[in-house]
């Protein structure tokens, strides 16, 4: 049986000062909305490629510095 893996989501970890400056700038990058999260109102997200699994997430954290992570599927 082959095994795949595959990058799922690209998050954004902001800290709480500059989150809605960096909402502003991805929507404008992407040119789509990030809509919150209601269970998880600390993310952001949408797809990035229409009908296919892969998003990218902006996190307001609530300590630490700015950072990015790659969430991959196997």
């Amino acid at each position: 049986m082959a095994h795949y893996s595959r990058l799922y989501t690209i998050v954004i970890d902001v800290p709480a000062v500059g989150h809605e400056r960096e909402l502003a700038f991805w929507r404008g990058a992407i040119g789509q909305p990030l809509n919150q999260y209601e269970q998880f109102p600390e993310y952001h997200g949408s797809e990035l490629l229409h009908g296919q699994e892969f998003r990218l997430l902006v996190q307001r954290l609530g300590h630490g510095p700015a950072r990015v992570h790659l969430d991959i599927h196997t």
